[in-house]
């Protein structure tokens, strides 16, 4: 119906909720394709605020896949995106995922220095309800950086079990 009427808002909003299905049902390639769908249609209506939420899915994808590079590329895409729209969550959401990435493609420093940006975007979004995760992701960082294993794991056990988890979080 959206493409009948020409109604790309409502086109990039139909992506962008297939999208979270996507990710949520772990279809990577689908949910990475959906994205891109998503992302064209919300820069067609001039209205991109969701945009970074969709490059941070795709990110998401990307890792489950093993696409480290594919991974950081999108969700460095989406940190981008969230700034220049100086919205604190997104960016916050897609620095977190990565410093997950980062973490995933083994440079725990720059994983730990990524955390600590999300940990402070989150705050600046007012105490957002994924906090606790974000800032037990980014101690669990900062441990691996400096190979402590245990604490590593520590952290990211009361990651886990911290509120706030949501589609658009890693899982830790």
């Amino acid at each position: 119906l959206a493409r009948e009427d020409d109604d790309t808002f409502t086109l990039a909003r139909s992506w962008n909720a297939r999208t979270t299905a996507l990710l949520m049902l772990g279809r990577w390639d689908e949910t990475i394709a959906a994205a891109d769908e998503a992302v064209d249609a919300y820069q067609a209506c001039g209205i991109p605020e969701a945009s970074g939420y969709m490059r941070n899915a795709q990110g998401i994808a990307n890792l489950a896949l093993g696409r480290i590079p594919e991974a950081l590329a999108a969700l460095e895409e989406g940190r981008k995106l969230a700034s220049d729209m100086e919205n604190p969550r997104s960016e916050g959401i897609s620095l977190i995922s990565l410093a997950w990435g980062h973490w995933l493609g083994g440079d725990h420093e720059r994983s730990a220095a990524t955390a600590d940006r999300a940990v402070a975007a989150m705050r600046r979004a007012g105490g957002a309800a994924e906090l606790p995760l974000v800032e037990s992701l980014a101690e669990a960082a900062h441990a691996g950086a400096a190979a402590d294993l245990d604490a590593a794991a520590d952290a990211l056990v009361r990651a886990a079990r911290s509120p706030g988890h949501s589609l658009e979080i890693i899982s830790a």
